[in-house]
């Protein structure tokens, strides 16, 4: 495969990986979970594996606590083999996660590294297995939100004082 070849490739890549954090960004689980094959393997840092209706399961408990997440991927190496396009990607996310109606925030940072194998499934690229390289969590904080704290309303129903109508 030529070097033009390379780049058109890796072009399609980020093109599917935008689409994919445009659904996360969405809350569109379905949109997010097309970019990755039916019969995907994800095998995380520790070890364990799971496919890709674990992932669903993960990513949709995401998506119901995150109130914004950034991703920045910066791919290392890309390769076209006999089982598919192999590359090794670097991901810095930021992302505010919230508990309780909104009134305890955790704001954190990943660093990522993985490898992926895309594959063409139905004239699309999908990615057929994750391998997590390297993973930290960092800048972990914890803060409370007393915005979102409901109004306090005096016995009676009414805050609007005694000389009101």
């Amino acid at each position: 495969m030529t070097s033009k070849e390379l780049d058109e490739l890796g072009g399609l890549l980020d093109a599917r990986r935008a689409r994919a954090r445009l659904a996360l960004i969405e809350k569109d689980l379905i949109g997010y979970m097309a970019l990755f094959s039916p019969e995907l393997t994800y095998r995380q840092l520790d070890g364990r594996t799971i496919d890709r209706t674990r992932l669903a399961q993960d990513v949709q408990r995401q998506i119901e606590t995150l109130e914004n997440a950034e991703s920045v991927p910066h791919r290392e190496s890309l390769e076209l083999t006999d089982i598919g396009a192999v590359e090794i990607v670097a991901q810095e996310a930021t992302a505010t996660a919230s508990a309780f109606g909104g009134l305890l925030k955790r704001e954190f940072r990943v660093l990522r590294k993985g490898r992926y194998i895309w594959k063409r499934i139905a004239d699309e690229w999908c990615i057929a297995m994750v391998e997590i390289l390297e993973e930290q969590v960092a800048g972990s904080r914890i803060r409370f939100s007393l915005a979102r704290w409901p109004k306090h309303t005096p016995v009676g129903g009414s805050d609007r004082g005694p000389d009101s109508a």
